[in-house]
């Protein structure tokens, strides 16, 4: 889709944001999280792409890390919603692309959660996303499906101006459901 220009008078509200969620492993027992956020309109165009890393420096493993990361992106989400008519919920869905199999397991299948901490990790996000974000969708892509979308967004984000400057970018190709 080529590059558009959107006033601010017809832009329509955000109705979908999706967050790819990445972790990266450092050394042993070192990690690095990482997610993207892509705010997308009603006629799909992109309206705001970031992409942030998240110190996990108290994860002892890679999906402690990627929850971790989860948490701080909807932490930065619930944060600044803007909901006149239900206050405090997003007006907009949620769809979540990673690539664990246990992450995918506790947060879209509701599998048993054994270890005290995933527990510790997994509560407060389950409890978010039914109270704050209740249109959310979470999808396992691959490893290479993952890398390729945060490619795609750091280089959207390059692209992407501020609110107050913003050209719509072309959508960036979304990771194959699984």
């Amino acid at each position: 889709m080529p590059t558009q220009s959107t006033s601010a008078k017809t832009r329509s509200p955000i109705t979908l944001i999706t967050i790819v969620v990445n972790t990266t492993i450092l050394g042993p027992l070192q990690y690095e999280g990482q997610y993207a956020l892509i705010a997308q309109d009603a006629r799909k165009e992109t309206r705001f792409v970031t992409v942030v890393t998240v110190p996990t420096t108290d994860a002892a493993t890679p999906d402690e890390s990627k929850l971790i990361t989860l948490n701080a992106a909807f932490d930065r989400l619930a944060s600044k919603i803007e909901n006149p008519v239900t206050p405090g919920v997003a007006p907009y869905a949620i769809t979540v692309f990673q690539a664990a199999n246990n992450i995918h397991g506790w947060l879209a299948k509701g599998f048993r959660r054994r270890s005290a901490r995933i527990i510790e990790l997994t509560d407060p996000l389950l409890a978010k996303l039914d109270r704050v974000f209740p249109d959310y969708e979470f999808n396992r892509s691959s490893r290479a499906e993952i890398d390729t979308f945060m490619e795609i967004a750091s280089q959207d984000q390059q692209t992407t101006k501020r609110p107050d400057q913003r050209t719509v970018n072309h959508v960036p190709a979304t990771p194959a459901v699984r």
